[in-house]
């Protein structure tokens, strides 16, 4: 019944319950807590007065997600302040590695992301895949929380496990917004992945014309060539992506 309460925020339920003795830490089948609820629906009442009649703050649930993850993922504001106020685990990980900052970044939650970076978070942490939150706003095209996190200092060049860098990261998706916002703040525009491919590579494999021009606008080598002696016009023909592989030779020619 507790878990009810707390899921529809019916706070005067949950307080009934508690004052008759329900256990604030029994758990349902997902080994989800009242508190759970609480952070999903983002009640900071009902998550202060979970906590004063004795919840855990950062339990985790089946999925190994805790409140602040949840709240996090839903842009709740207040509940995160009230999370964070009573002590929960601001760099606690889900069973792949995904902190709350992971989770507030993948989600475009600016105003989130900012409480736990005032709160201690690390934005450097890495996921179980080698992702970072930064990564994780970079590859949803979060733009308001690219900008927050370089603002605050993250590393602009730092790679995943497997050697990408941000920049090669947005690529693929053709996020030509979140390429200009990534090169506008010093990101390297020919840095090499482990086969010696730049994002030129990239974009002329996938064939977004548009990231194309942005990155030989901010830079870009459109003779450099990877470990394989490939060259970005080599790629974008092999791929018959036209549009690209015709700005790569107006290019070369001096156009």
């Amino acid at each position: 019944a507790l878990h009810i309460a707390a899921a529809g925020n019916f706070t005067a339920a949950a307080e009934a319950l508690l004052d008759a003795g329900a256990d604030v830490n029994v758990t349902d089948g997902i080994r989800y807590r009242a508190i759970h609820y609480a952070a999903i629906a983002g009640s900071p009442n009902l998550i202060a007065m979970l906590i004063a009649h004795g919840s855990h703050v950062s339990p985790e649930g089946g999925d190994s997600l805790t409140p602040l993850h949840w709240v996090a993922l839903h842009g709740h504001a207040d509940a995160a302040r009230e999370l964070v106020h009573a002590g929960a685990h601001i760099d606690a990980s889900t069973e792949f590695g995904a902190t709350p900052l992971h989770a507030a970044a993948d989600a475009g939650n600016r105003e989130v992301a900012e409480i736990l970076i005032e709160a201690g978070a690390d934005m450097g942490a890495q996921a179980d895949d080698g992702s970072s939150p930064l990564l994780a706003a970079v590859g949803k095209a979060h733009a308001p929380v690219v900008e927050l996190l370089i603002a605050r200092g993250t590393d602009i060049n730092q790679r995943d496990r497997e050697s990408f860098t941000l920049l090669h990261r947005a690529i693929a998706p053709g996020q030509t917004p979140a390429v200009e916002l990534l090169l506008s703040a010093g990101a390297d525009v020919n840095a090499r992945d482990k086969d010696g491919d730049t994002p030129l590579h990239w974009a002329a494999f996938y064939g977004h014309e548009a990231v194309a021009r942005s990155l030989i606008d901010g830079g870009a080598d459109v003779e450099i060539t990877n470990n394989f002696g490939v060259s970005p016009l080599d790629l974008a023909t092999r791929k018959q992506n036209d549009a690209v592989a015709s700005l790569l030779r107006d290019r070369l020619a001096g156009r």
